[in-house]
């Protein structure tokens, strides 16, 4: 987690594969794990993954428990986040970026992204519902604030007052 425990950390991270733009609202999400398992994301995102194949094997959201996410002008640049604890709860502190996985959702790929809270008894974390053009679907979530990552709240504010379900 310290690779992207300030917000200035995890910018220089998405600068070192040359990703990220005027804006940069960055925090972290994590697979949903109480979602149907066959509507996880699969198949090719963008240009950065067109090679992965379709297969639950190859499917990144399916094979990764987190992914540190920089909405940017051009779209969502996302670093998959490797496990180095056990996966109890989810939190940053367990956690590590996986930079050689990188890849680029842009915003022409994507049909829908829709934010809504993770259920009726708690508004503490937000369920991101993501659906390409090519039919691929995601299912993640997000805590609103997480008091490891300081910039979490600030950022996931501002892709919410853009994606959030009213």
């Amino acid at each position: 987690m310290e690779q992207f425990s300030t917000y200035e950390k995890a910018l220089n991270l998405f600068k070192s594969v040359n990703c990220f733009g005027n804006v940069n609202n960055i925090f972290i999400v994590y697979k949903n794990t109480s979602a149907n398992p066959m509507a996880s994301l699969g198949g090719a995102i963008g240009g950065a993954v067109a090679a992965m194949s379709d297969s639950s094997s190859q499917n990144i959201f399916r094979n990764t428990d987190g992914f540190l996410f920089n909405q940017t002008e051009f779209g969502i640049a996302v670093i998959p986040l490797r496990a180095t604890k056990t996966l109890l709860t989810y939190s940053p502190d367990k956690f590590e970026p996986d930079i050689i996985r990188f890849f680029l959702i842009r915003n022409e790929d994507i049909q829908s992204l829709e934010v809504k809270n993770f259920n009726i008894f708690n508004k503490k974390i937000q369920a991101i519902n993501l659906v390409l053009k090519n039919g691929t679907k995601g299912n993640l979530m997000a805590y609103v604030a997480d008091k490891k990552l300081p910039y979490q709240e600030q950022c996931f504010a501002n892709f919410c007052s853009v994606f959030k379900k009213k």
